[in-house]
């Protein structure tokens, strides 16, 4: 195997000289493997040898992936006098296809393992292939959704219409967007979904891709939440109740010890005229009966376990009902400033007995950080909070509230009482944002606090709303 004569390129892939005519190719190379040798034997027998992919390692350590093919040499009488070999470095070519199954093999790891729903479909809204996930939402089979149409998945009929047509007509309005449909499983169950389809040119057309997300768990946790924060609410307003006990004895043993005396009062004027006394007395006795029931009425509401119901409601009224339930137990002065008159019959659209509780619960630590104080007050203000916005604050002449606190105040379980359980303002916060408002902490000056919350106003649908005194009433346990 001599050489008769050889190309630049085949000197340069071997780092040949190029002073190598009559030199044995095993001479020149002497690290070229025996396998070589046997193809040159092949070739001079007169078979052609070749191989697409072959490693060769040069001297310098390279390694290179040649394609190759050997031939025999044949002279004018078909007598074999040696061979040709043709090479070609195709190690460029083996790397790309390297990464290539590389990056097919990565792809259809992330496919098969991802938690979320991956389907592709053609141009024809036809699916053409479904991740485990997707199979396990949808519950089908491994071969079940392969043809099938894409809209079989979601039960929105204009969601399913904008998926499949889009390799129709081309229709763009869905791609890359986010946005939660309703899916629909095999069994037929409804299921909220979230769906977010992107687009692949390939050469054969057009290519799209869904990834979906099952919001099922999601959605019932969140209604485990809720419904655990509504039970923390009740019993947050339990606990409330429980330091009302005192306060509502009192309360009601005064009307109950009035309709008693009215009653005696009756029997004797009855007894010594013979016919029924003054209709006044029957008057006064069905008073006193209504304030007693009026107060067992108001804290039955406020601690029962009931469903949230939103109503359109005044905001004086929200703020008369809180304040007879606190000055059940309070010892402050407790005050209403002025009401502007543009907010005189304000109303706003929310659950009564959430609201109240906020009110309750800000008048409650009002209470407690003023008592220390030898004249405790309380300002309950209403004011203007913007175009459609009302504010209702709590000011107290109290202790205030530490400034490495003030960032902490709405934490859950985070309190300043030392016997506080870390809920009261936590909660009051969530009511607000469900209402669509916002709740706040400020200083008062020179001292104290001021807490406050903002609702959006409601029209009152033309009723008379019950409104605040236009000049400063004052109340008390007294009262």
């Amino acid at each position: 195997i001599r050489y008769l004569g050889t190309s630049a390129r085949w000197r340069d892939i071997f780092e040949l000289d190029r002073d190598i005519v009559g030199k044995s190719h095993f001479d020149v190379a002497p690290g070229a493997p025996d396998e070589w040798r046997a193809v040159c034997r092949r070739a001079l027998d007169g078979e052609d040898v070749r191989a697409e992919q072959d490693l060769f390692v040069r001297v310098d350590g390279l390694h290179h992936w040649l394609r190759w093919e050997a031939q025999p040499w044949r002279l004018g009488s078909q007598r074999i006098g040696g061979v040709v070999i043709f090479v070609e470095d195709v190690t460029e070519r083996v790397r790309i296809q390297r990464d290539l199954r590389e990056n097919e093999r990565r792809l259809n790891a992330i496919f098969e393992t991802a938690m979320d729903a991956i389907v592709t479909f053609g141009g024809d809204g036809a699916i053409r292939s479904a991740n485990p996930a997707a199979r396990e939402i949808f519950g089908y089979g491994a071969e079940e959704l392969i043809g099938r149409a894409v809209e079989t998945l979601t039960r929105e009929p204009a969601a399913s219409d904008e998926v499949s047509r889009m390799g129709r007509d081309g229709s763009m309005n869905v791609i890359g967007q986010r946005r939660v449909v309703r899916g629909r499983r095999k069994d037929g169950e409804i299921f909220p979904l979230e769906l977010t389809v992107s687009e692949a040119g390939l050469d054969s057309g057009r290519l799209f891709v869904a990834i979906m997300r099952d919001l099922s768990p999601i959605e019932a946790e969140r209604r485990r939440v809720n419904l655990l924060r509504a039970e923390l609410a009740r019993i947050s307003r339990m606990n409330d109740m429980g330091e009302m006990v005192a306060g509502l004895a009192h309360e009601v043993a005064q009307p109950v010890a009035a309709i008693r005396n009215f009653s005696a009062a009756w029997r004797r004027a009855l007894a010594l005229a013979g016919k029924p006394p003054d209709m006044n007395l029957l008057a006064k006795i069905e008073e006193q009966a209504r304030r007693a029931s009026e107060i067992l009425t108001s804290l039955r509401n406020f601690i029962e376990k009931r469903q949230p119901e939103r109503c359109v409601v005044a905001v004086a009224a929200l703020i008369d009902d809180a304040l007879k339930l606190v000055l059940l137990r309070s010892q402050a002065k407790i005050a209403r400033a002025p009401v502007p008159a543009e907010l005189a019959d304000a109303c706003v659209r929310a659950d009564p007995i959430e609201i109240e509780q906020v009110l309750v619960n800000l008048l409650r630590n009002a209470d407690d950080a003023s008592m220390d104080r030898e004249a405790p007050e309380i300002v309950v203000e209403i004011g203007k909070a913007g175009p459609e916005r009302v504010r209702i604050s709590v000011a107290d002449n109290g202790v205030g509230i530490p400034p490495e606190a003030a960032s902490k105040l709405f934490s859950p379980f985070f309190t300043t009482k030392h016997d506080g359980m870390g809920v009261g303002l936590s909660i009051s916060k969530g009511v607000v944002e469900r209402h669509g408002g916002t709740i706040a902490f400020r200083p008062n000056r020179p001292r104290g606090s001021i807490f406050e919350f903002e609702l959006p106003l409601q029209s009152c649908g033309g009723r008379l709303a019950k409104t605040l005194e236009t000049s400063k009433a004052e109340f008390s346990v007294a009262d």
